[in-house]
């Protein structure tokens, strides 16, 4: 481990979780308490660090969570840390709550989750695109509940005089599925 100048030890870059390319520290250990890289120490390690692939804008926002970026930026971090565990790489809840517990709790998501810059824009549009399909997810439940409240609104309706017997297979189904639609009302 180097050491800054004030004696805190400094843990090797953690790599990208994704593709392992080294990522400039943003903590260090002091006297066994974790404390975040001030900016100045960051860009001091990546101008050291300049032969490596990891860019300046290989810090942790990604703006994901801008509202929370805006006003917490150490939530947006964990959260971004938390999506990437849960969402993209499918860790279990158990398994996080045991990462969680490491060094008693001290060590925050943001500093074992990082991601290089493609890695990151990655992740950012895997982001986008949950939240996308969440939009039409609830787009798609509001349709479904307007078509279905047109057949409990028109359960008097006769079809234009449709028989629903055994005689009319297609009377009889239009008949079964409106009266499945009206039971689950």
């Amino acid at each position: 481990m180097s050491r800054l100048r004030n004696g805190r030890n400094l843990p090797q870059p953690v790599p990208c979780l994704f593709c392992a390319t080294p990522c400039p520290p943003t903590f260090c250990v002091v006297d066994g308490q974790v404390e975040r890289l001030k900016n100045g120490h960051q860009k001091l390690l990546r101008r050291r660090n300049e032969g490596n692939s990891v860019s300046e804008a290989a810090a942790p926002r990604l703006g994901l969570f801008e509202e929370e970026e805006k006003n917490s930026p150490g939530l947006a971090a964990q959260l971004k840390s938390v999506f990437i565990l849960k969402k993209i790489l499918s860790v279990g809840e158990d398994k996080l709550i045991k990462f969680l517990e490491k060094m008693e709790g001290q060590l925050l998501p943001e500093f074992w989750v990082q991601t290089c810059q493609p890695c990151g824009d990655a992740v950012k549009i895997c982001f986008e695109t949950l939240r996308e399909i969440a939009r039409l997810e609830s787009k798609f439940a509001k349709i479904t509940e307007r078509l279905r409240n047109r057949v409990v609104e028109t359960q008097g309706e006769d079809g234009a005089g449709i028989v629903a017997d055994e005689s009319n297979p297609l009377g009889s189904i239009w008949k079964d599925v409106r009266d499945h639609v009206l039971k689950g009302n």
